[in-house]
């Protein structure tokens, strides 16, 4: 699912004077200049316009219906007069990023620009945030941008020139039409799943002005800001690796793993069984995935991730991690056993999809995990007779609805499971963090490889710095989130960037130990799911849900967080046979 694939724009020259044209299935031309001057005849979908003399070209996709774009002396728009969604693309050779999206029957938003009398510079700057500038005024960057990325505190942040708002069933296009021009509101984003829209701020206003404006609007539903998510692992800090003990098989052998994989193929205790799975798909929604050699790459698992991986932060580029987060959350629950390579994931080599929703700096924000999350629904829809686990090693404090939305939407489907992180402020912030607060999703703890007197020290915040899983009343089960030894990215570019001297797998290869958190904890959980749904296919999601919880293994917590870090640890083993 691309959402923007419709249309296509080119802008290729820098100078424009103020002018109006369009374009529409019969490309007709109107010039600023007397149309004599005019080639005779263009390219089909091309409008060739002049300023002072020299040639500029803008480029029109033409589709199924007129489309019509205009910029005059204070603004830019576009009009879709048809019955199709378009996304204006703008494309320089082999690059492409998008301008915005006209729904069926609207405008989109004029941009109030600030313009001068007489020439006015308007560039395209290509570079890895593309823009859009007029007279040194940047009015677009595609995706999500990391200098709109406002944070409030470490765990709150939102997007401070985007909000996020659906229409109510039955408004008319006029009504959608009056909404977005009187709110000055120029549509960047929309899911057609969810009937989410995604509006770009050019004016200046706070963004939490404009939900309250939308929210008197009686045909706007989920007005909210764009709030933002980040991935769910604890620092990359060399001294958490000299406080490890050197026993790299701690975290399946906790959870009793490789007890499972003995008796996965015949149900019996021996040295004939395996984890491998065949039935289900598992998305990775997270940084992206890299390729690696410990991941199944027979021809169907590599077919499907070609053809179904998406990348939700630059729909353009291939969904593959440049952070080493998603790659590394990917080898925990999915990499391939007994191949003789590396580490082994919970699961061997289940089909493995990259939803690429943070960026290479592993942040993103609610509309790209949105998306990913509907995607999921849709792409299901696509295959019922197989199951889709998503894993969401992210979070991020503030509610959002568009993800709410979408988190309802793909839980309705049967052959889905949703499970997320839990975050890692040590606090009781379980409850409010997403989407793992979320009631379709599964919320996952962490528990430690440290042990005194037999209580899991990251739950006593007795790691250097203070660092520890959040509990709360709505996380499900705790698994390993430390010193999880996993797949990762070569070359990383952020988070591994130094090695660890007493470490063999210390990111100096394509494995690392460098992960944790409740990052580390969730794909454990995600792979104990794919183990049990591939072995029940008849089981429905809350079964395995179930499952998971009943088998757990109790730990020795304070009081204060009985019931707030799930039912314990999981335990593969006896979700497997009891």
């Amino acid at each position: 699912m691309n959402h923007k694939n419709t249309g296509l724009f080119i802008f290729a020259f820098l100078l424009l004077l103020p002018f109006l044209v369009s374009c529409s299935r019969e490309n007709t031309i109107e010039p600023v200049r007397p149309a004599a001057i005019a080639p005779a005849s263009v390219p089909d979908g091309t409008i060739i316009i002049y300023s002072n003399g020299n040639e500029s070209r803008l480029s029109c996709g033409i589709l199924d219906h007129p489309l019509s774009f205009s910029l005059n002396d204070s603004r830019i728009a576009a009009t879709n007069e048809g019955d199709t969604i378009y996304d204006l693309i703008l494309q320089k050779n082999e690059e492409k990023y998008s301008f915005g999206i006209v729904e069926s029957g609207m405008t989109t938003a004029p941009l109030t620009l600030p313009l001068t009398n007489g020439y006015n510079s308007f560039k395209v700057n290509w570079s890895d945030t593309p823009n859009i500038e007029i007279n040194n005024h940047i009015i677009h960057s595609d995706g999500f941008d990391g200098n709109h990325a406002l944070w409030i505190n470490q765990m709150t942040g939102y997007v401070d020139n985007e909000v996020l708002f659906g229409f109510v069933d039955g408004t008319s296009n006029a009504e959608r039409h009056r909404i977005i021009r009187e709110h000055n509101l120029f549509l960047t984003g929309y899911n057609d799943i969810i009937g989410m829209h995604v509006g770009r701020i050019d004016d200046g206003r706070n963004p939490y002005d404009v939900v309250k404006e939308l929210s008197r609007e009686p045909s706007i539903k989920w007005p909210d800001v764009n709030c933002l998510a980040k991935v769910c692992s604890w620092p990359s800090d060399p001294v958490w690796s000299s406080l490890w003990p050197d026993d790299y098989r701690w975290a399946p052998m906790r959870i009793h793993a490789k007890e499972a994989w003995d008796i996965y193929s015949d149900g019996v205790l021996d040295d004939n069984g395996d984890a491998t799975v065949n039935k289900v798909v598992v998305c990775v929604s997270d940084t992206g995935v890299h390729p690696h050699d410990d991941f199944n790459k027979d021809f169907w698992h590599y077919w499907a991730a070609v053809h179904y991986s998406q990348n939700f932060i630059n729909p353009e580029l291939l969904p593959l991690d440049y952070y080493g987060h998603g790659t590394s959350v990917s080898g925990i629950l999915g990499a391939m056993g007994n191949n003789g390579k590396g580490a082994a994931g919970i699961s061997w080599g289940p089909y493995l999809l990259s939803l690429k929703c943070l960026d290479d700096s592993g942040y993103g924000s609610w509309e790209s995990v949105g998306n990913s999350i509907a995607y999921v629904g849709e792409v299901a829809d696509q295959f019922p007779w197989l199951k889709f686990i998503a894993n969401y090693s992210l979070g991020g404090t503030m509610w959002d609805e568009w993800c709410q939305q979408a988190s309802t939407e793909t839980n309705n489907r049967p052959n889905t499971l949703l499970i997320a992180a839990a975050g890692n402020w040590g606090w009781e912030y379980a409850d409010t963090t997403y989407p793992a607060a979320f009631a379709e999703f599964m919320s996952i703890g962490a528990s430690s490889i440290f042990t005194a007197d037999g209580l899991d020290k990251e739950v006593y915040l007795e790691c250097p710095y203070g660092w520890g899983t959040n509990w709360g009343t709505t996380v499900d089960v705790c698994a390993p989130g430390s010193m999880a030894v996993t797949t990762t990215n070569i070359p990383w570019t952020i988070m591994y960037s130094y090695p660890d001297e007493n470490c063999p797998m210390s990111c100096t290869g394509w494995y690392c130990q460098y992960f944790g958190g409740t990052s580390a904890a969730t794909p454990h959980v995600t792979g104990l799911a794919t183990l049990l749904w591939n072995k029940h296919p008849e089981w429905t999601k809350q079964e395995v849900i179930d499952k998971i919880k009943a088998t757990a293994d109790p730990m020795n917590i304070p009081p204060e967080k009985v019931g707030k870090l799930g039912t314990g640890r999981i335990n593969v083993y006896r979700a497997l046979t009891e």
